[in-house]
């Protein structure tokens, strides 16, 4: 965890002091203070939480991510104007909005920037792959793997739930097909509208690049379709599916089912308090892990069936 003392630390980095910091909004991977001036307009400084490692990997996706965009003219992104590989962090112009409705507008925004990513990886922009960025079915596993040896580290951790994870992964990895996946995309990892703002103006910018990188599309649709925060029916997701040319037997093939007990072990790792790696429980607006497993077993009944739930319609009609 960040303390105060830090941020005032890398402030003075960029050359401000602690009487600059106006304000402190906490992420879920990072901080953002906004830094005001006699001198300058409003700028936000971002600061990456975690291990050195992972702090410095963030700092380069996002930089990667500005490069892209700002080099192809995108511009309803905040302009970058410095960085700090010392202490991980990235300055930029502040963005005075809130973030927006799910309604037509934010959701037809993504979009637009999901097949403006797709074109973009089509010029051959980026060479960097995103965050968890997947090519295989045991690519993917793998990671799901991995995230399950850290709950099995956590003290405390409920063994009913973690055998039930267990028993989930083991049972999904024994039985899905072989294959590649296409990376044949830009991805910023994390569509909603948590990582929008709407201004005055009513202009939309986006923000929050620190996953960013080449993905799979069908990762994409994956994840947009298991979301806790999903935004789209499972009729509009099969819509964005068609506009990216992905095949609808994506549901049939598994994908998604690995994806979304990703989510569950996800929603397991928010419940555990990184710094002492101790279970601390659910949070109120959090997922609970077990609906993603009674999701699952929704998505195998149904294998042979391209028309599904998303993950928000599965839980509103359970």
């Amino acid at each position: 965890m960040i303390n105060h003392s830090l941020f005032t630390e890398i402030a003075l980095n960029y050359g401000f002091s602690e009487l600059n910091i106006s304000r402190v909004i906490k992420g879920g991977n990072s901080h953002v203070l906004k830094i005001e001036s006699t001198h300058s307009k409003p700028l936000a400084l971002k600061v990456y939480e975690g291990t050195k490692e992972r702090r410095l990997r963030s700092l380069m996706h996002e930089l990667e991510a500005y490069r892209v965009l700002h080099n192809n003219g995108i511009i309803n992104v905040p302009r970058l104007r410095n960085y700090s590989e010392q202490f991980p962090s990235i300055l930029c112009d502040w963005i005075d909005g809130d973030t927006p409705k799910v309604d037509r507008k934010s959701k037809d925004a993504i979009i637009n920037c999901i097949l403006e990513l797709k074109s973009l990886h089509k010029k051959n922009q980026c060479n960097l792959n995103s965050v968890d960025s997947i090519s295989s079915y045991d690519e993917l596993i793998m990671q799901i793997e991995a995230r399950h040896e850290q709950l099995v580290s956590v003290e405390n951790f409920p063994r009913n739930l973690l055998n039930a994870l267990e028993s989930t992964l083991q049972i999904y990895s024994s039985h899905i097909d072989e294959g590649q996946l296409n990376i044949d995309t830009l991805s910023f990892s994390d569509f909603g509208v948590h990582n929008l703002l709407i201004n005055h103006e009513n202009t939309i910018f986006f923000i929050d690049f620190e996953f960013f990188g080449q993905d799979s599309s069908v990762k994409l649709i994956s994840d947009l379709t298991a979301h806790p925060r999903g935004m789209y029916s499972s009729k509009e997701i099969m819509g964005i599916a068609d506009l990216l040319e992905i095949n609808r037997n994506f549901v049939k093939k598994g994908y998604l089912e690995l994806i979304a007990l990703k989510w569950a072990y996800i929603a397991a790792k928010r419940m555990v308090d990184l710094d002492s790696m101790r279970f601390v429980g659910r949070e109120l607006d959090s997922e609970d892990p077990l609906n993603y497993i009674s999701y699952l077993e929704y998505l195998g009944q149904n294998s042979n069936d391209t028309r599904f739930l998303t993950f928000l319609e599965f839980k509103s009609v359970r």
